[in-house]
């Protein structure tokens, strides 16, 4: 995807927006942001990801779960 186009489109969303509408986890979508798994874009008020990343960033966390239960 063109990164100027998901600009244009305002499909980022800040972190907390994530975090409250889809339940994620911040440290967890922080270390996705670092790993390079999720495409972010920095703000003065912190850091937005893709809209259309969430799905990703769903499974990582489902996955870490996952690990930390065991089940």
């Amino acid at each position: 995807m063109d990164k100027d186009k998901d600009k244009e489109a305002g499909d980022y969303i800040s972190i907390t927006q994530a975090g409250t509408e889809f339940g994620l986890n911040n440290s967890i979508i922080r270390a996705a942001i670092r790993r390079g798994t999720v495409r972010s874009m920095p703000h003065p008020w912190g850091v937005r990801v893709l809209r259309s990343d969430v799905a990703k960033l769903k499974a990582e966390q489902a996955r870490i779960e996952h690990e930390r239960t065991g089940l």
